[in-house]
């Protein structure tokens, strides 16, 4: 998580996006040791657990596989933290996009065509 933090402090998406998947994929494998073998357990395969971890991720929640142990569930719920993450994110560098393009846009903008000034 710290490494997650620090890829977010530098404002490097594509450093940010490589922590995310390599949390991600560790999230699946450590579902996957805790579930495999569980008495009740749904996820028998790597197969299953990394299906289970993205329908996680994107919210979808289709309920066909899911953790019974408590570790799995630990696991889940710090997947999910970081699908919000991952989500509050993309959405805040579109919205600094947005915004850069706006203050570039007013930046050219010529004197005269500001109106008059107070």
């Amino acid at each position: 998580m710290r490494l997650l933090g620090s890829g977010f402090r530098r404002g490097d998406l594509r450093e940010f996006g490589a922590v995310a998947l390599a949390l991600f994929l560790n999230g699946a494998t450590i579902v996957y040791f805790y579930e495999h073998h569980a008495h009740g357990a749904n996820i028998h395969t790597y197969g299953e657990a990394l299906w289970w971890a993205v329908v996680t991720v994107s919210t979808v929640g289709y309920g066909d596989f899911y953790p019974v142990t408590p570790g799995g569930r630990v696991t889940a719920v710090m997947l999910m933290v970081l699908a919000f993450t991952v989500l509050a994110v993309v959405t805040a560098q579109i919205a600094a996009s947005f915004i850069e393009q706006a203050q570039s846009q007013r930046g050219a903008k010529a004197p005269a065509e500001r109106g008059p000034t107070s």
